[in-house]
């Protein structure tokens, strides 16, 4: 008896210290986190898109997809929001890894070290590259993402094309120069697992998200944007 009493406090204990490490990041009703993964994509495709939330273990599935595309809001620091659309060949590629992240989150693991796991995983072969051309889109207005330096930045409106190894050597272009001139392409994470980026003039329609997560969303002017504004 005595044992139990001492370890009713202690089992309350872990309980507590459980939900302050789920209560870092941004809570969202299922609502308002279905409407801002949506967001992602564009209006021809949401209608059948397939949606997954972050619940109390992982990711959810709310709707299948009927399209090939899935989407959800990736994320990857405590004020992170990171909407997303995926076609089929980022199933494998980049949803699985995101779904043991999802439990890795709900689990109580720190950011950092997620991140750790997540570079040596695409570093050994844990993680493979997309089997072949596909498309990421991440064309909401409410991009807020863990930036290199730690710090969330709010991204513009892109849309991502998988390009495994290609360099911006291969596309003759630099990053300076994509930044200046919106539409060229920038090559995100070189390597296997890269990207081709294409930053878009406008966001996809954020009715939705206006409507289903008042109150719930942070305040977007706390964030530098990027790319930075030009100079007129």
């Amino acid at each position: 008896m005595k044992r139990l009493k001492v370890l009713a406090p202690l089992g309350a204990c872990l309980l507590a210290l459980a939900a302050v490490a789920q209560a870092e990041i941004i809570p969202l009703s299922r609502a308002c986190e279905s409407a801002l993964a949506l967001s992602a994509g564009p209006a021809n495709l949401r209608e059948a898109a397939g949606v997954l939330v972050l619940g109390n273990s992982g990711y959810e599935t709310v709707r299948a997809s009927s399209n090939g595309f899935t989407c959800m809001v990736e994320r990857n620091h405590e004020l992170s929001l990171v909407p997303q659309c995926f076609d089929e060949r980022s199933l494998d590629a980049h949803v699985s890894m995101l779904l043991e992240e999802g439990r890795k989150i709900r689990q109580g693991v720190p950011f950092e070290t997620i991140l750790e796991q997540r570079e040596a995983g695409l570093e050994n072969g844990q993680y493979k590259p997309a089997s072949g051309p596909g498309i990421v889109y991440m064309i909401s207005d409410f991009n807020y993402i863990r930036g290199p330096g730690g710090d969330v930045v709010k991204v513009a409106p892109h849309v991502m094309f998988h390009a495994p190894n290609l360099s911006h050597a291969d596309i003759g272009s630099d990053p300076a120069t994509a930044l200046q001139n919106r539409g060229l392409p920038i090559i995100a994470s070189e390597g296997p697992h890269g990207f081709m980026v294409s930053f878009t003039d406008a966001p996809s329609d954020s009715a939705d998200v206006l409507a289903y997560c008042a109150g719930e969303l942070p305040d977007a002017s706390a964030f530098r944007p990027f790319p930075p504004p030009t100079a007129p």
